[in-house]
């Protein structure tokens, strides 16, 4: 008998009896093997695998909404050569297979397969191996998250450092869910059937028989174990996003970047997207409906439910304790690290901000929240902190930040309106804030200092590609506009105040996010933050005017606002070119010609004599700078 003939007489069994636990709650409504990866059901890419490698005969098990499964396979192209075994209780991967014994013990070997992993595997390849080797049991191994396997010379010595028989050169390797075994297998197996375990059948065969495993490792393999939501969403960027997959049946899938479709989009069949309707970063299952103007990110979405990609980790959050976490949809975030999650629908939602240990920033986030409570709220509502957690439960106050409004296209004459109200906003703010304020940091000559060399080193080197000898000649200006800015004198400042940490809340008011920077700083400082805001490129004449309007309202000259307008502006073109090189957060790359545009026009408009930084930025040339 040939090879081919031996690989074609090979069953298959496909181990699909499992709860899906750690991907709930998607799996309380279908059985994980029905979950589409880019709308190709996990099961489906299993048995096309091993149709691939020649294999007819499947057994596959089930146990947890089986009814789904079996009616699946009845119409499924490959049905007749598939035999389901429905367990009662679950029986684990040992007693599944002794469940199938008559099956698989027809032929000399089969091949045991995770149903919930994917891969490019060659099947072929690994039952050649097996069958030139001579093995009882060949496992395909790999690098990976649970290196538990010793492997040397192309064998297995040892599984979870149960025999203690591996040699020194030994390295350890995942186990990938499928391997060939021998049916000599069942000899180590019970012979009623019962929830046992594959694992400890081998060990005991290799006790028996050292050198019986052999080990099959593939230097180009692509393999995910995609039992959590975070990896499920993981496989769908490894196809459509880097394209590592390499299986055909995954080649058309790609859904192009079109109006209100964002990010790594997978989208089923019969999928109807209302008008204004956004999805970005979401997997979207056959026949969903989406509602007219919805945003949704972050998502599974089908017709009867919606799950989160991080549903589990944040349904488990002692902040949530208590709170209505049916719908769960991501927030656009920021340049920080943090997370934010609208939870609930609105108008009854709330935002959830997650943090870390590394944000010095939470605690005074915390106080600052604590500090503008109240009936006439400046900032959102703190409802409630878990400092353990690193997180906040906050106000939603919609989505219709500045930003937004700007980019919808908001008439010239309504959105100066819009702008003057937020002044408005501004200076009642500044005049009533800021001599009892907790914990305020002083923006002082240190401080500002380090803003313009934060700007020298990732602008003007890192990204126009100066030398740190060239930007030496700049210390003395930058010590000068210190001083001058520092001269002005000092009251509450929010300190990033853009169109994105400004919002128009469901009632109208003006509202003010992302304020934990607050500090104690130039007067100017807030208002040439958002009159020069690179985000929204607002034309000149508009940009003048509410800078009039300002200096009307608050009473602080030119003088003031265009050293601090300096000032801001550096931070905000330092902070683009960290963000886009050290975080590679490229977006803030398309900020950074307007910033410079900004900057030569305060040049010329500033109270102090500034030729060294002048003739920096004149060589520097943005357009053909270092991204």
């Amino acid at each position: 008998m040939t090879r081919s003939d031996q690989i074609q007489l090979t069953r298959g069994m496909i181990l699909a009896a499992g709860f899906g636990t750690r991907m709930r709650p998607l799996t309380e409504y279908m059985p994980k093997p029905l979950v589409p990866v880019c709308n190709v059901p996990m099961i489906d890419n299993v048995i096309g695998n091993l149709k691939t490698a020649g294999i007819c005969g499947i057994a596959i098990n089930s146990h947890h909404l089986s009814d789904q499964l079996a009616d699946y396979l009845a119409t499924h192209p490959c049905g007749a050569n598939v035999k389901l075994f429905h367990e009662e209780d679950i029986l684990g991967t040992g007693g599944g297979i002794v469940n199938a014994r008559e099956f698989l013990a027809e032929t000399e070997y089969f091949l045991l397969h995770n149903s919930d992993i994917l891969t490019d595997m060659n099947l072929a390849a690994l039952l050649e191996q097996h069958y030139n080797s001579g093995a009882k049991v060949t496992m395909a191994l790999t690098e990976g998250p649970e290196n538990k396997v010793a492997v040397s010379g192309g064998m297995v010595y040892d599984i979870l450092d149960r025999l203690g028989s591996a040699p020194e050169d030994a390295v350890m390797l995942t186990y990938t869910g499928v391997m060939v075994i021998s049916r000599e297998i069942f000899n180590y197996l019970p012979q009623e059937v019962c929830n046992c375990s594959i694992i400890t059948a081998l060990l005991e065969l290799m006790r028996e028989n050292p050198g019986s495993v052999g080990a099959y490792i593939q230097d180009d393999l692509y393999w995910l174990d995609m039992g959590t939501l975070p990896k499920y969403f993981q496989a769908h960027e490894d196809i459509l996003l880097y394209g590592k997959v390499n299986l055909n049946r995954f080649k058309d899938q790609l859904v192009p970047a079109t109006a209100g479709i964002h990010g790594v989009c997978s989208i089923g069949k019969n999928v109807k997207i209302g008008q204004g309707a956004e999805i970005k970063n979401c997997i979207v299952l056959d026949n969903v409906d989406l509602e007219p103007g919805i945003y949704h990110c972050d998502q599974i979405i089908h017709p009867e439910f919606i799950v989160h990609r991080d549903e589990l980790e944040l349904r488990r959050m002692d902040i949530l304790a208590g709170e209505e976490t049916k719908t769960i949809c991501s927030l656009p975030g920021s340049g920080s690290a943090r997370r934010f999650y609208r939870i609930g629908r609105p108008p009854e939602s709330k935002i959830l901000i997650i943090s870390d240990e590394d944000d010095a920033d939470f605690e005074r986030f915390v106080e600052y929240g604590e500090y503008f409570g109240g009936e006439a709220r400046i900032i959102p509502a703190l409802y409630r902190v878990n400092k353990e957690e690193y997180a906040a439960l906050v106000e939603d106050l919609g989505d219709d930040t500045l930003y937004n409004l700007v980019k919808v296209g908001m008439p010239c004459d309504k959105l100066e309106i819009l702008y003057r109200n937020v002044i408005d906003a501004l200076v009642e703010f500044q005049n009533s804030y800021g001599a009892d304020a907790p914990a305020v940091r002083v923006f002082d000559f240190d401080y500002l200092c380090w803003e313009t060399a934060y700007f020298t080193k990732n602008i003007l080197v890192e990204y126009c590609g100066l030398s740190e000898s060239e930007c030496e000649c700049l210390d003395i200006e930058f010590d000068a506009l210190a001083r001058l800015v520092e001269s002005h004198g000092h009251i509450l400042i929010h300190r990033d105040f853009q169109s994105q940490n400004i919002m128009v809340d469901r009632n109208g008011k003006i509202r003010f996010v992302d304020y934990q920077g607050m500090r104690l700083g130039s007067p100017g400082y807030d208002i040439m933050s958002l009159v020069n805001d690179p985000y929204v490129e607002l034309p000149f004449e508009l940009r003048k005017r509410l800078f009039d309007y300002y200096k009307d309202s608050a009473g602080f000259g030119a003088t003031v606002t265009n050293a601090a307008g300096l000032q801001r502006i550096m931070q905000a073109l330092g902070a683009y070119g960290y963000l886009s090189r050290v975080k590679g957060k490229k977006q803030y790359l398309d900020y950074i010609p307007f910033a410079f545009s900004i900057l030569r026009e305060l040049l010329m408009a500033s109270p102090l004599p500034l030729p060294a930084l002048t003739a920096q930025i004149d060589k520097a040339d943005i357009t053909s700078a270092r991204n």
